[in-house]
């Protein structure tokens, strides 16, 4: 279940979902795959919002457990 979908400043998409973490594109839109190596750094894989500060810091919100920046 799609949660949230954002576009980053280099031109990735981030897919947040409830219940598998993080999509993210790969090769150019042409295919897109779990992020895995985000799953340590994550408080939880049900996830509701995704936003990029001007830093281009990518900030996480989970259903309940707290937010995560990376």
């Amino acid at each position: 279940h799609i949660t949230s979908i954002i576009e980053t400043i280099d031109g990735e998409i981030w897919i947040s979902t409830s219940g598998t973490g993080i999509i993210r594109s790969k090769n150019n839109y042409k295919s897109f795959s779990v992020d895995e190596t985000l799953f340590p750094h994550l408080c939880s894989r049900y996830l509701m919002a995704l936003y990029q500060d001007k830093k281009g810091q990518i900030w996480i919100a989970s259903e309940n457990q707290g937010i995560n920046l990376y």
